[in-house]
């Protein structure tokens, strides 16, 4: 079911349905009442909305952060799946990203130009080749997550190291729930 966006009080500009899934999640209004499945006087834990509410929030506010990166977030975004999955072909690489293989290839074309990243051949096969991180290529991703970090320690500095150890341990759980394949 799909409702008409409607402005957010606290945000002030019309919120948008989010795509979750295949589904769609609405972000506006109160949360439905539920059922309450808690004892009287324990807070009822947060909703499924409420959590989908709150992370499109810090999806928004990680993506609006402005750092001073030698490269646009898109380059860190290649440079980093690089570093993570190792050298790989160019459609792979695109289909690790989600994106399409022009658009990935325009992109790849210009970090290979900016010495960034490498072409090596494929030891699989002598006809395809495999995109490499360059060493100059490891230098701009270290800016890039020193900057990050920096960022969010700046961001986090009021929090104690326990509550930083657990919502990096949540956040974990979370990440390892979303990757579950659909039951």
């Amino acid at each position: 079911m799909c409702h008409r966006p409607t402005a957010d009080p606290l945000i002030q500009r019309p919120r948008l349905p989010l795509p979750v899934y295949g589904c769609v999640v609405q972000l506006t209004g109160p949360a439905p009442s539920e059922p309450q499945t808690t004892a009287p006087g324990t807070p009822e834990p947060p909703t499924t909305e409420a959590l989908a509410r709150a992370l499109f929030l810090v999806i928004q506010r990680v993506k609006s952060a402005q750092h001073e990166d030698p490269v646009d977030r898109s380059a860190v975004i290649i440079l980093a799946r690089l570093h993570e999955l190792g050298p790989m072909r160019l459609s792979d690489l695109a289909a690790h990203l989600g994106l399409d293989i022009s658009t990935v290839s325009r992109q790849a074309r210009t970090l290979e130009d900016r010495g960034y990243i490498a072409r090596a051949d494929d030891p699989t096969d002598g006809r395809a080749v495999r995109l490499t991180l360059a060493e100059p290529g490891h230098a701009v991703l270290r800016t890039a997550f020193e900057h990050r970090q920096a960022w969010l320690d700046d961001s986090l500095a009021d929090w104690t190291p326990a509550d930083r150890r657990h919502l990096t341990e949540l956040l974990g759980r979370l990440a390892d729930a979303l990757a579950q394949p659909d039951q």
